[in-house]
């Protein structure tokens, strides 16, 4: 199975990044720029599904949180604990329900 890619919609804020069947169902509409994103991986942050925010890791997390839900049902990593995203350099154009590269409709516009 494919992982999923996640998009934002260029201006929008961070906290709005989603699969891409969600933006095209909720959020997009025809024309707007969608930027790629990755996982930040190492970062020293985490982003929680229960608060949806950003905390760094050891921080936030834990007996203490009334969100915290280990994954082994005990103790250790919480289950709401995700890594966080972040923008990369590849746009898209929402044409006609699909995404078109940026680089490539400048290269069709320029010939």
């Amino acid at each position: 199975m494919r992982k999923a890619k996640f998009y934002i919609i260029d201006g929008r804020p961070m906290e709005e990044c989603y699969r891409l069947d969600m933006l095209l169902e909720y959020h997009a509409k025809e024309g707007d720029t969608l930027i790629e994103m990755e996982q930040d991986k190492g970062s020293g942050f985490f982003f929680c599904t229960t608060f949806f925010d950003c905390y760094e890791s050891g921080d936030g997390c834990g007996k203490d949180c009334v969100g915290y839900n280990p994954r082994n049902g005990k103790s250790g990593y919480c289950k709401n604990a995700r890594i966080p995203y972040r923008p990369t350099d590849r746009k898209f154009l929402l044409k006609n329900g699909k995404l078109e590269p940026i680089e490539k409709i400048l290269t069709n516009k320029a010939q």
